[in-house]
């Protein structure tokens, strides 16, 4: 997990949230290490899929929490102009990250909403 986030969450009883997270999480690290790596293998793509399909199937519970906190984040060093998850979550094929740097921008910006979110959350 996320450092700062791990440390924001750690009195947190919300297990839906830190399961979000979790899978959130394992995306960003394999987003980061293909882009980094300039590296796509069939494992990634698994893991991709697999992740890609929780988060798309679990996002609408947390979309309307997470989408004023986007819209204040900066993609490029402007307002995120989409939400940045959806983004991230457009790509098909995680081999779709070896060159997108618009993606690694958008990581950015979803971190910062889902940290804002954790701060904000009552438990």
């Amino acid at each position: 997990m996320n450092l700062f986030t791990k440390y924001l969450v750690r009195n947190r009883k919300n297990r839906p949230l830190q399961e979000f997270i979790e899978n959130w999480d394992q995306l960003e690290i394999l987003v980061i290490t293909i882009f980094k790596s300039q590296e796509n293998s069939a494992d990634d793509e698994a893991v991709y899929a697999k992740t890609r399909a929780w988060l798309v199937k679990n996002y609408p519970r947390w979309a309307s929490d997470l989408q004023p906190l986007w819209q204040q984040t900066l993609v490029g060093g402007e307002l995120a102009p989409e939400d940045p998850f959806r983004r991230i979550f457009r790509a098909e094929k995680s081999a779709e990250f070896l060159t997108d740097w618009v993606a690694m921008q958008n990581l950015a910006a979803a971190r910062e909403a889902l940290n804002r979110l954790v701060q904000a959350s009552d438990d």
